[in-house]
């Protein structure tokens, strides 16, 4: 390309070039797909309870039980990814 060319060339915003570059902008959507999975699950959960008979303390025995089944792998998740690596 001759100096004319390249300096009419359309330069993209450094904002815009990290978006769409790579691996950052898949990891967005990835994250994007996740959180909006999550928010749906979070949202319904409420009818479910409703569905099955429960009220709002069943709601709250719901979450509260979710959440204490959740801190064991997240405090261990680095020991279990030890052993999973150390196995292959």
């Amino acid at each position: 390309m001759d100096k004319a060319a390249q300096q009419e060339r359309v330069q993209l915003p450094t904002w815009l070039k990290i978006w769409l570059g790579g691996v950052f902008g898949a990891l967005l959507v990835g994250l994007v797909l996740i959180f909006i999975s999550h928010a749906v699950l979070n949202s319904f959960t409420y009818q479910i309870v409703l569905d099955r008979g429960g009220d709002s303390q069943s709601m709250g025995t719901a979450m509260a039980l979710a959440s204490l089944i959740e801190l064991p792998v997240m405090f261990l998740f680095g020991w279990m990814m030890q052993k999973v690596r150390s196995v292959s």
